[in-house]
């Protein structure tokens, strides 16, 4: 409870300050952006929060030109995995620069929000998180302040990506993914064991057509994490199993 108190604490101090420094600040040096989308299954560091399920999507975000910026965001989840909770709400801000054309670094905190979860502790969660990207490649780090979306003892549990983001012909793009979660504490369980670690990866396309950005890759894990609807004898699916994954999204 603390720990979530100071969450809350520096969320609140986050919302005060912004609107303090957007009044000094020429309307000129905002920008507002938002983003919708419409996903055929939503994972989370490789595991699927809609039980393998569609998703829709979408966000806001307001970047000040000295490099900081504030948003939220807000996808559909599944009670199977999340329980009592169909909502997952982010809540973020931090600051982005350059050192120079080629490289560039974005460091901030996010805030995982489930209204209406029934889970004991909270899945909500508090990460940390620094970013490098020089050219089409990117590297990311992220560490968990709290417990990890409501894992007991699993404070400090920590997930580093690298991302790749290559232009081909026809104007398509490819990405690429991999990532690894470092998990903290002894209440991990995957496949029929406790697991120090969970891997995965993601390789597809993404093309801009008719104002929309399409996209289609593969994705999977290195464990195996099955679990039901949420109702007893219900239907059951490995939810960090590979599949293909589609998507359509707009940016405005």
């Amino acid at each position: 409870m603390r720990t979530f108190n100071k969450t809350i604490l520096t969320i609140a101090l986050a919302s005060i300050a912004v609107p303090a420094f957007a009044a000094d600040a020429p309307a000129s040096d905002f920008a507002l952006t938002g983003n919708v989308s419409l996903i055929s299954d939503y994972r989370v560091r490789g595991i699927s929060n809609t039980f393998k399920n569609p998703a829709i999507q979408g966000g806001f975000d307001v970047t000040h030109t000295s490099g900081l910026y504030v948003g939220t965001w807000a996808s559909n989840v599944s009670s199977s995995w999340n329980p009592g909770a169909n909502i997952e709400t982010d809540w973020y801000g931090g600051y982005r620069g350059k050192i120079n054309d080629d490289l560039s670094y974005d460091v901030g905190g996010i805030y995982f929000y489930y209204p209406g979860s029934t889970m004991n502790p909270k899945e909500h969660t508090f990460d940390l998180y620094a970013s490098g990207t020089w050219k089409w490649i990117n590297i990311k780090y992220s560490q968990d302040m709290t417990d990890y979306f409501g894992v007991a003892d699993s404070k400090g549990t920590n997930y580093i990506e690298a991302n790749v983001t290559v232009p081909l012909p026809a104007d398509i793009t490819l990405v690429a993914h991999y990532g690894r979660q470092n998990n903290k504490g002894q209440n991990f369980v995957y496949d029929s064991g406790v697991s120090s670690s969970i891997d995965d990866w993601k390789i597809g396309v993404s093309k801009d057509m008719v104002g929309l950005t399409w996209s289609l890759a593969y994705l999977d894990t290195n464990k195996s994490i099955t679990t039901d609807n949420g109702n007893t004898g219900g239907e059951t699916k490995n939810i960090a199993g590979g599949s293909f994954i589609a998507s359509v999204g707009k940016t405005f």
